[in-house]
């Protein structure tokens, strides 16, 4: 009986342990998230006041700011969305096909393909402001071009910083998938005459479409989250001065940054609006994206 009871009472200590393992997280998560998504919507409705320092309902008067910020032509908003894009397009339309086909260039071991990946993916190891200064370095010292102190220049400087060290981001996954491609269905097409672009063609792109098709449509949150790294090369004072460098991403970055509570209900119905369109387009777009190459197991 007491080897019974014995047994029964460390079942009930270990039951207890691996529950408050497990609940403990869940339920602080549970609290945080909640309680912040919850305050967050709130928050959207309400106006701060700053004469007596406290938050007055505002119904939609947020968003209707918002959306006019954003349709209007020289509104920061609008700026800010529109450089966005920019980046999206750039990202989706030149930095991978670029990272697919340098992808593909390490699949088959192409000559120097071991430098080269040392080289790639060194960006992703090093300090960003490192590379904020050698950036800066190169172009004042190097190339001996005014691009970042120009503001006329300085958009096209940090667009191509953006797309240089993110270049390597999704190799990782792009030449994991390719990795996984069976050798004797490449031997296969060889075989019957098959040339190296064919097969990236033919082959490659369609079976690792899968993975492409998962970082295409989180690309789509990012038109909402990516940033122009001009905090970093400029600072609080030079970004807030140089209003053509804000993305959508920079700019509620500097809205959280300032720590102004006038500027908080605003942030809020930003977000509100963000996942009101984010969310469904992101699934649209998963939808299209499987009708047009179903996905394939192998």
């Amino acid at each position: 009986m007491k080897k019974i009871n014995s047994n029964k009472s460390k079942w009930i200590r270990e039951t207890i342990f691996a529950a408050a393992i497990v609940i403990l997280p869940l339920a602080w998560w549970a609290f945080s998230f909640f309680y912040t998504t919850f305050d967050t919507i709130l928050l959207g409705f309400k106006g701060y006041n700053r004469i007596n320092q406290q938050t007055t309902w505002v119904g939609f008067e947020n968003f209707v700011t918002v959306i006019e910020e954003l349709t209007t032509p020289g509104e920061l908003l609008n700026t800010s969305l529109t450089n966005s894009l920019l980046l999206w397009v750039i990202n989706v339309f030149i930095a991978i096909p670029i990272a697919l086909l340098v992808s593909f260039a390490l699949y088959k071991k192409a000559i120097g393909s071991g430098i080269y990946k040392v080289i790639l993916f060194l960006p992703s190891i090093v300090s960003g402001m490192v590379w904020v200064l050698i950036y800066s370095f190169l172009l004042d010292k190097g190339f001996q071009v005014d691009w970042l102190s120009n503001n006329d220049k300085n958009l096209y400087a940090l667009l191509f910083y953006n797309l240089w060290l993110g270049f390597a981001g999704n190799m990782v996954l792009y030449t994991g998938a390719m990795s996984r491609v069976p050798p004797s269905l490449v031997e296969a097409g060889h075989l019957d005459g098959m040339n190296d672009f064919q097969e990236f063609i033919y082959i490659v792109l369609p079976l690792i479409f899968p993975t492409l098709s998962v970082i295409l449509t989180t690309c789509i949150m990012t038109i909402f989250t990516i940033q122009l790294p001009a905090f970093a090369f400029y600072g609080n004072g030079g970004t807030q001065s140089k209003p053509h460098l804000y993305s959508f991403g920079l700019y509620t970055f500097m809205k959280g940054y300032a720590q102004d509570p006038g500027e908080t209900p605003l942030v809020s119905a930003i977000s509100m609006l963000v996942c009101a369109v984010a969310a469904p387009a992101s699934v649209l777009f998963r939808k299209l994206l499987e009708k047009i190459s179903p996905t394939v197991e192998y």
